[in-house]
């Protein structure tokens, strides 16, 4: 998502640089054996725009799947990233991941409150006060 401010691609990628190469490739090239993503789409003078996505991509301990949402500057606010997260989760629930895990940076209040509102649990490691961590079994979630 070229369309990314700089403080949108520090709280999605902990860090402001732009995504290229083998890790562009990762993000647009998907294994759909192990990994989904949703792209949110709007209509803006005759023009179709990406404005937001959601994936999970499994890990190497069975069951569990990392889950990242990103939703464009100008659609943040306005149910995106609610309707995505819906969404994605169950996308991974139908894939057969058990639980969706992740991280955010623990000044992403936005992320951090849609986490909560669909039931993850949210704790810091000991000494990381900077990062977030996130999880849902979803055996035990209701979609909203």
């Amino acid at each position: 998502m070229a369309r990314l401010s700089e403080r949108t691609r520090y709280l999605r990628f902990f860090s402001t640089r732009k995504i290229a190469g083998e890790e562009l490739r990762r993000c647009t090239e998907l294994d759909a054996s192990r990994e989904g993503a949703l792209v949110a789409v709007a209509q803006a003078e005759g023009q179709e725009l990406q404005v937001g996505v959601a994936r999970f991509v499994d890990l190497a301990d069975a069951g569990n799947s990392e889950l990242a949402v990103v939703v464009a500057d100008e659609w943040q606010g306005l149910g995106v990233g609610r309707a995505l997260m819906c969404a994605v989760i169950e996308a991974a629930r139908r894939h057969g991941a058990g639980r969706l895990v992740g991280s955010a940076l623990s000044e992403n209040a936005a992320m951090l409150g849609l986490a909560r509102e669909f039931g993850f649990r949210t704790w810091r490691e000991p000494g990381s006060a900077s990062v977030t961590e996130l999880a849902l079994n979803l055996s035990q979630q209701a979609i909203h």
